[in-house]
């Protein structure tokens, strides 16, 4: 009778948030100390029976009785693993459906937001910021507040300067575009030229720069050389050269490779 009252006196007005694992702690204890049938404790507990089966043997697990089953300690780690493991995937996913709009040509100032719109809709818009190492507060702070007035002026001059730059044959640079949207009577700074040009990744040719495409690296191994720098041969087919060269075009850099025979 004893034991009965304690039982209910225990269940009857449980602490808030201790409920549960006060319970499971004396159906344990009282499973284990009295030897009681499981379904007769389960009943007066108000609690299904395999529910107390199963933290009977858990306990058992965590006591090192059983062997079939992992203990509390190695399930939260396991828990915590799988957890990591959905997290690496799902970070995974986002870079990868990200990198859509990588190969795309994205309004520089406006990039993480646009990435986030583009993603939101799979995934949230947490998740992407947490992964691409972004604020959701001033995710959300761009959608609600208005454009700035300078973003505004951009907006108008970024057209401009492009179409001016794309007329030169891309060669113009930021003092020249900002003299011919001048001449066009369009009154803007060269200063927001440039830092217009900068963001929309576009820039002149100058003339004289020279690109360094090769570094070497001392501590590389270097090939011997079986020729003892004489470049000449008595017939073919005996010694053959190689060397790479490169090439400035107007669309970019190309490399040349040749192999010629020394004779």
């Amino acid at each position: 009778m004893g034991y009965d009252s304690d039982v209910r006196r225990t269940t009857a007005a449980p602490a808030p948030g201790k409920y549960l694992d006060e319970l499971r702690e004396l159906a344990v204890r009282k499973v284990r100390s009295t030897g009681r049938p499981v379904a007769h404790l389960a009943r007066n507990l108000g609690i299904h029976k395999e529910t107390l089966r199963c933290w009977v043997r858990q306990a058992e697990a965590d006591a090192g009785e059983r062997d079939d089953r992992l203990t509390s300690s190695e399930l939260g780690a396991l828990k915590q693993l799988r957890q990591e493991n959905a997290e690496l995937r799902r970070g995974k996913e986002i870079l990868k459906a990200a990198s859509v709009l990588f190969t795309q040509e994205l309004d520089p100032p406006d990039e993480a937001e646009q990435v986030i719109d583009h993603l939101r809709d799979g995934f949230g818009v947490d998740p992407p910021c947490r992964v691409l190492d972004l604020s959701p507060s001033t995710y959300f702070a761009r959608k609600t507040r208005p454009k700035s007035t300078r973003r505004l002026r951009d907006e108008e001059l970024i057209p401009l300067v492009t179409a001016v730059w794309e007329d030169s044959g891309r060669t113009y640079g930021g003092r020249r575009v900002t003299r011919t949207l001048v001449r066009a009577g369009h009154a803007v700074a060269c200063c927001t030229v440039e830092r217009l040009m900068r963001e929309l990744g576009i820039e002149g040719v100058i003339r004289g720069r020279r690109r360094r495409t090769t570094i070497p690296e001392p501590a590389a191994p270097r090939p011997p050389d079986l020729v003892n720098r004489q470049f000449t041969a008595e017939r073919p087919n005996r010694l053959w050269l190689a060397d790479l060269s490169y090439i400035r075009t107007w669309t970019g850099w190309v490399y040349v490779a040749f192999v010629l025979d020394a004779y």
